[in-house]
């Protein structure tokens, strides 16, 4: 049920905000998470310089994880 939903949201475009939970990727990079308005997690690979915490951006939804769907800034 929950992947129908991702399904039908894929390459969709929201405005997400962001939380404070990030996993890292790299020395240079990390994953941060969010929701949309419709309470979809979604994730972001950025560089760590970029603090996104507490703030609100566009993106697009690209793949399609098991908990989350994978997006990029537009």
């Amino acid at each position: 049920m929950k992947q129908d939903f991702f399904k039908q949201n894929l390459h969709s475009v929201f405005e997400v905000l962001w939380e404070g939970q990030k996993e890292e990727i790299s020395a240079t990079q990390h994953k941060v998470y969010g929701y949309t308005p419709n309470y979809l997690r979604v994730a972001l690979m950025t560089d760590k310089k970029n603090v996104l915490e507490n703030k609100i951006t566009r993106v697009q939804t690209m793949d399609m994880k098991d908990s989350y769907l994978l997006a990029e800034s537009i």
